[in-house]
């Protein structure tokens, strides 16, 4: 029996964002689930923004337009959304970014599948406004669709990375942590997703289902001038020392999550420069982010899981090494192996930097997937993507699959193995 879908009311908040709601819009519209409504709030537009969207309106019964009475900024808006919405769960799109095909389906089915969750996300693609060029910097947290537990979530390496763009959050998980604080500004949707998140866990879909547009403009901007982003650190850190968040303190503070703020010398400067800041909890959420952006432990010692250890300690300067070299003469690599091994090494080396144009298993229960901006294919597709290097990616497999790719070796394919072998 199939499970039934939740709801879900698409929001956009818009200010003169006239030209980019066609696309945001349409790519919502042709979903092959859609949402049970597309809401617009327009924040006095002085473009024809009104115009664009009342067209919408009189086309398609899901859109609906609300008017602010005048320019109130971006997060009044957010939160008028989250008090019209109608849907079960919320998903917040800016105006200039825009969803791919299979976006809710997907969301919708591993959240019906999880009931427990009040949130899910995708991997997000970028978009590079002045240059026309797409990225994908975000990793997936794992190779198929799944649910992670708070605990879980704490150890996710890339989990500084719920994109907003990508999220649909339970509308009275939302409420109950808050709604989008103002002090909190360019971070304020940062915190929500993560107070969410270590509250009932989150269900990841490791596809890019979403598109990041990057403008000079964006909101996020303000985080590079320091006494702007000063005060609203300091906002964030004695937020997290306030009892109703109590219960996910300890979440923030071991998975070290102020890491992916980017502007790490801001935090740790907020917390110098405030004494009220400097008690034992606070330094250990600093302590943890320096972590993980120097990757040892600067604290008491810690044994780390042995495949996590081994990936950092032996296989991160050889993949280091190799990556370097590999890039030096523009070598285009396809992995073979699509397990966890492979994540290990996109969340622990530098695999992600070399030029990588295949991904193959013998699993066909993971072809048609696709994780780092790589479809998983069949094993038989090698010779097609036309690699200059095939990477092994599993140790109990290793010889196994190396006997089977060795033929390729005669055309100049160069085949690595990263773990010691008594054979040649």
């Amino acid at each position: 029996m199939t499970k039934k879908l939740p709801t879900v009311s698409t929001c956009i908040p818009n200010y003169n964002h006239s030209r980019f709601l066609p696309n945001v819009i349409s790519t919502v519209l042709e979903q092959s689930c859609p949402p049970t409504e597309l809401l617009v709030i327009d924040d006095g537009s002085t473009d024809d923004s009104i115009q664009v969207l009342q067209e919408y309106g009189d086309r398609h019964p899901i859109v609906r337009l609300v008017r602010n009475d005048r320019n109130h900024g971006v997060v009044y808006t957010l939160n008028r959304c989250l008090e019209l919405a109608k849907g079960a769960f919320v998903h917040c799109l800016a105006a200039d970014d825009w969803i791919l095909p299979g976006f809710y389906e997907r969301s919708l089915a591993l959240l019906a599948e999880h009931p427990q969750s009040d949130i899910s996300c995708t991997t997000c693609v970028q978009f590079e406004d002045s240059t026309q060029t797409t990225a994908y910097p975000f990793h997936p947290w794992s190779l198929t669709p799944r649910y992670f537990t708070p605990d879980e979530l704490v150890g996710v390496k890339s989990n500084g990375h719920i994109i907003s763009q990508t999220c649909l959050i339970r509308r009275s998980a939302l409420l109950e942590a808050g709604g989008f604080r103002p002090e909190l500004r360019w971070h304020c949707d940062w915190f929500l997703n993560w107070v969410v998140a270590f509250r009932s866990g989150i269900c990841h879909v490791p596809e890019p289902l979403a598109v990041m547009r990057l403008l000079s403009t964006s909101y996020s901007t303000g985080t590079r001038a320091w006494e702007e982003q000063r005060v609203v650190l300091d906002h964030l850190l004695h937020l997290l020392k306030d009892p109703q968040y109590r219960d996910i303190r300890p979440y923030f503070s071991r998975s070290g999550i102020l890491f992916s703020l980017n502007d790490r010398q801001a935090v740790v400067r907020t917390v110098l420069e405030n004494h009220e800041l400097c008690d034992s909890d606070t330094r250990g959420m600093v302590v943890e982010m320096l972590e993980r952006a120097y990757g040892r432990d600067l604290g008491p010692p810690r044994q780390p899981a042995s495949a996590v250890q081994y990936s950092s300690e032996y296989l991160g300067p050889k993949v280091s090494r190799l990556v370097d070299r590999w890039k030096a003469s523009n070598r285009r690599v396809v992995i073979f192996g699509a397990g966890d091994h492979t994540a290990n090494l996109f969340q622990w080396t530098t695999l992600a930097d070399a030029l990588l144009v295949g991904l193959v298993d013998s699993n066909p229960s993971l072809h048609g997937q696709w994780y780092q901006g790589l479809e998983i294919t069949h094993p038989d597709r090698i010779k097609s993507l036309r690699p200059d290097v095939i990477l092994i990616s599993s140790q109990a497999y290793q010889e196994a699959i190396y006997q089977t790719l060795r033929p390729l070796e005669v055309d100049g394919i160069e085949i690595v193995r990263l773990y010691a072998t008594t054979r040649g």
